[in-house]
C-alpha cells in the first residue's frame, strides 16, 4: 500500500503526541511524588500524630458530655473551649521564662488545633491547585480520615471568638475563619465525591 507524504505525516504527528502526552505523565508523576511524601511525613509526624490523638479524645470526651446533659457538641465545645484556651493563654503571659513559655505553647490546646488545621488548609491548597491528583489525595486522606475537620471547625470558630474579643476586631476575625472553614468544607466534599466515584463502574474502570 502506497502511502502519501501528507499520511506519513499525520501517523508521525500522531505519534509524537502519544509519545509526548506519555513522557508528560511520567515527568508529572515524579514531580508529584516529592509533594506527596512531604504531605505523608508530615502526617505521620509524632507532633501530628500526638495533636490528632489529643484532638480526637477531646471531642469524644465532649461527645459523651453533650448526650450526658441532653446538648449538641457545638454547646458543650463554646463552654469547655474558651475556658481551657484561656487559662492556657494565661499561663503562658505570665510565664517569663523563655524555654517554659515554649513548652507551655506546644502543650497547649491552642496550638494543637492550629498544627492540624494548618495542615488540613495547606492539604486543600495541594488539592485546590492541581498539584496532586484527587486519587493520590483520597486514597490516603479519606472522608472517614477528615471526620475531625468537624470538631476542628467548632473550636476554630470558638478561638476566632477569643482572638477578636481580644483584638477588638470581631467581625473581621469571625468572618475570616468563616471563610476559611469554608475550605475545608470542600476538601471534605470533594473527598466524598471522590469515594463515590470510586465506588461507580467508570470510577473502578478510571482507578485501575
Amino acid at each position: 500500500m502506497d502511502f502519501g507524504y501528507e499520511t506519513v505525516a499525520i501517523i508521525f504527528s500522531i505519534l509524537a503526541l502519544i509519545i509526548s502526552y506519555y513522557a508528560y505523565t511520567i515527568s508529572k508523576r515524579q514531580l508529584h511524588q516529592p509533594t506527596l511524601e512531604y504531605l505523608r511525613r508530615d502526617y505521620r509526624s509524632p507532633e501530628m500524630v500526638l495533636a490528632l490523638s489529643i484532638l480526637w479524645s477531646y471531642k469524644r470526651k465532649w461527645k459523651k458530655q453533650a448526650v450526658e446533659e441532653g446538648k449538641t457538641l457545638k454547646d458543650i465545645v463554646s463552654v469547655e473551649y474558651p475556658s481551657i484556651a484561656n487559662f492556657e493563654e494565661n499561663n503562658i503571659d505570665i510565664e517569663q521564662d523563655y524555654d517554659k513559655k515554649l513548652n507551655l505553647i506546644n502543650k497547649s490546646l491552642s496550638y494543637q488545633r492550629r498544627l492540624v488545621i494548618t495542615f488540613y488548609y495547606y492539604l486543600y491548597e495541594v488539592f485546590e491547585y492541581k498539584i496532586l491528583t484527587p486519587r493520590m489525595i483520597f486514597e490516603y486522606w479519606d472522608y472517614d480520615t477528615l471526620d475531625i475537620i468537624e470538631f476542628l471547625k467548632l473550636i476554630e470558630m470558638e478561638q476566632a471568638k477569643i482572638f477578636a474579643k481580644r483584638d477588638d476586631k470581631k467581625e473581621g476575625y469571625i468572618d475570616a475563619t468563616k471563610e476559611l472553614l469554608k475550605k475545608l468544607d470542600r476538601l471534605r466534599d470533594a473527598s466524598f465525591e471522590y469515594s463515590k466515584k470510586k465506588k461507580s463502574f467508570w470510577g473502578r474502570l478510571s482507578a485501575k
